[in-house]
């Protein structure tokens, strides 16, 4: 043979093409989370990029050349034999460490599989009871016995409506296509996002389909593409495990807790975004692990990866300049719906009494928090006030304008605002007004605010 020649008789190994990469990375979170093995294409017993080029040469995405050849099979098989061979021989000595720390009466509360040493595997496996959900779910989802239909309606609704009305709106208006607002709003624009009142004081307090579709409208493509990517992330692995319909019912619970938060925490902001059933996912899963907690595999990784987004967006929300325009309220209520609703409706093979207990509390904590937002939203008269505004003594507005009146004894413009139509008729005669932008008077503060 030839000097350079394959002396294994192997093919020479391919070069990987970028989307295998690509791909690789999307889905190693899923990979993780319900167990490698499931997304291994080339029999190696192990996943890695090579497994994604495979795939997506079966499917044709890729060149034929990208394809697994016969050899790279054999060659797999081999290396899936090592593997054996090496599991094999660590579950050997893994038994051994634990007959003997038995031996020994040692125990180390870290110690979590008993082999007598605290490892990786300590830290992300757990010992389950029965079947554990995170491998029954990826082998439902693999087999096609469940279809995650609900994360595809959802995702597929957000971009299509933001994609098709950005275009329209961007032409409209002449702004730019990446930060138009576009979806379901745009229709009839101000007629499905969340809001109390109109920007003349109209009443909108009876519109209650704005309660849950303002989530199919987004400003700008990072507000859709990450509510999108959070959808999948974390509503996929809870569809494997709970179906579709649950899915759905527990995500729009979560849509419409973030507009009961909204009435009496922010109250004035338009809301646009499917971000109250993004963060209710949050919510479901923490439920999740408080009603099937022996029944998760991974649910100290999970428990950090949840721990990591609410850290996240208490950073990100604590950093960022708030000017007036933006709510988070749909965040915090999406939240407290979803761990509610979760325990509610998450699905739950063994019943212990302690969870009858927390599943009543939290049913009488979420009707107490919707009977009180709705409350809140139908005593105000005198426009929209938020439980903020209330505690400073503050009356409720929902026009504001800027005047310039040189006998307040000031020479610069001045915002004011108004809850009632009386009042909007006073400051309506004023000479020299001018609309302005909410998060400007925000900034400036207000010269009159209905004291």
């Amino acid at each position: 043979m030839a000097d350079g020649d394959d002396k294994t008789g192997e093919d020479p190994k391919k070069k990987l093409h970028w989307a295998a990469y690509v791909f690789y990375y999307t889905v190693l979170f899923f990979a993780v989370w319900f167990d490698a093995s499931h997304f291994d294409q080339d029999g190696d017993g192990d996943f890695d990029a090579e497994d994604v080029q495979f795939w997506l040469a079966k499917q044709g995405l890729l060149d034929d050349k990208y394809k697994i050849t016969l050899s790279e099979k054999r060659a797999a098989k081999k290396r899936a034999k090592i593997r054996q061979q090496i599991l094999a021989k660590r579950e050997a000595e893994k038994k051994k460490a634990q007959e003997e720390a038995a031996a020994r009466g040692e125990h180390n509360w870290l110690d979590r599989d008993g082999d007598g040493d605290v490892d990786v595997d300590d830290l992300i496996n757990s010992q389950v009871e029965g079947e554990a959900h995170e491998t029954k779910a990826m082998d439902d989802l693999m087999k096609g016995r469940v279809r995650p239909w609900f994360v595809i309606f959802e995702c597929t609704m957000c971009l299509f409506l933001w994609i098709v009305f950005a275009i329209v709106m961007s032409n409209k208006y002449g702004t730019s296509f990446m930060s138009t607002q576009g979806g379901m709003n745009s229709i009839v624009e101000g007629m499905f996002d969340l809001r109390l009142y109109g920007p003349e004081c109209q009443d909108y307090r009876g519109q209650i389909w704005r309660w849950t579709t303002y989530q199919f409208s987004h400003v700008g493509a990072s507000h859709v593409l990450m509510n999108v990517f959070m959808v999948i992330m974390l509503g996929i692995p809870l569809e494997g495990v709970h179906e579709c319909w649950r899915l759905a019912i527990m995500f729009n619970v979560g849509v419409l807790g973030g507009a009961c938060c909204y009435f009496w925490t922010d109250a004035h902001t338009p809301v646009v975004g499917c971000s109250g059933g993004c963060y209710a996912l949050i919510g479901i899963h923490i439920a999740d692990l408080i009603m099937n907690w022996h029944q998760k595999r991974f649910r100290i990784p999970t428990l950090v990866m949840i721990i990591k987004l609410i850290l996240i967006d208490i950073l990100q929300y604590t950093l960022s300049y708030d000017d007036g325009s933006k709510s988070h309220a749909a965040h915090v209520g999406g939240a407290v719906a979803g761990l509610i609703i979760g325990v509610l409706v998450c699905k739950n093979e063994t019943v212990k009494t302690y969870e009858r207990v927390i599943a009543v509390g939290l049913g009488i904590l979420g009707c107490i928090l919707m009977g009180f937002s709705l409350g809140w939203m139908g005593a105000q008269h005198d426009g929209p006030l938020n439980i903020f505004e209330a505690a400073s003594g503050e009356k409720g507005w929902c026009w504001f304008r800027q005047v310039f009146d040189r006998s307040f004894g000031l020479d610069y413009w001045v915002c004011i605002r108004c809850g009632t139509q009386e009042c909007i008729n006073t400051w309506s005669n004023q000479k020299y007004i001018m609309e302005v932008d909410a998060s400007e008077c925000a900034t400036r503060g207000f010269y009159y605010d209905g004291r």
